[in-house]
């Protein structure tokens, strides 16, 4: 929820050993800091200002069937519904909050909400040969990736495949590490019909199959994102 500038160091025990009281450990305190996380798993993706703000909580209330929960029941779930939004409201210093909602199945079919590219170049103007560069496809609800969707992007007059990396909940993460030869001046683009199956599928949790068309979200020679690697 935060930027890596925002997040404090901490710190992790090593040879911890147990004292001849047991009520106390003897360790070796080695501090950690953001910088060493992103350098060991990389940058977090989605990045924290494009990351999701708002999450829906459903808690289900189970009861013998035919009668009524009891009134007493009802009013604690509702006291456990409003702590634990309060607590994630306070716990992220209001950068997050949790919308209560009665679970329901959507039964419209996906639509990509946003697309973008996480990377940056190492040298802070184009990638070079070897450098992987992220994208993320973010749907209007939660979806599910089976098989092998690619996500193209086009590197000046060539269409790059960029496969799946990851997803969960909206989002499905493409890499695609630059080749000898790629160069792209203007920077890279991705196009309205730039979302592919390839026999895989993306699909709501109901079931429906998702729309792929990027649409408006189509992203058009980013200059922040240019390629030589010639």
């Amino acid at each position: 929820m935060i930027p890596p500038t925002q997040v404090p160091d901490t710190f992790l025990l090593r040879d911890v050993q147990q004292t001849a009281t047991r009520r106390r450990v003897r360790a070796t305190k080695v501090p950690v800091r953001i910088d060493d996380v992103v350098a060991a798993m990389g940058p977090r993706l989605p990045p924290a200002d494009t990351s999701r703000k708002e999450f829906r909580l459903g808690i289900y209330l189970l009861h013998e069937n035919g009668r009524q929960p009891r009134p007493a029941l009802l009013e604690r779930t509702q006291a456990l519904t409003t702590a634990i939004t309060e607590y994630f409201v306070r716990a992220t210093g209001g950068r997050m909050r949790v919308v209560p909602t009665v679970p329901t199945v959507d039964e419209v079919a996906p639509r990509v909400a946003d697309v973008g590219i996480t990377s940056f170049p190492r040298d802070g103007a184009a990638y070079g040969g070897g450098e992987d560069i992220d994208a993320y496809v973010r749907f209007n609800q939660d979806v599910l990736a089976t098989g092998g969707p690619k996500l193209v992007l086009s590197v000046g007059t060539e269409a790059r495949m960029a496969t799946l990396r990851d997803s969960g909940g909206e989002y499905l993460y493409f890499r695609y590490t630059v080749q000898a030869g790629d160069s792209d001046t203007n920077g890279i683009s991705i196009l309205a019909g730039a979302l592919l199956l390839s026999g895989g599928n993306i699909h709501g949790v109901a079931g429906q199959d998702a729309a792929l068309d990027l649409g408006s979200h189509a992203l058009i020679d980013d200059p922040e994102h240019r390629v030589d690697a010639g």
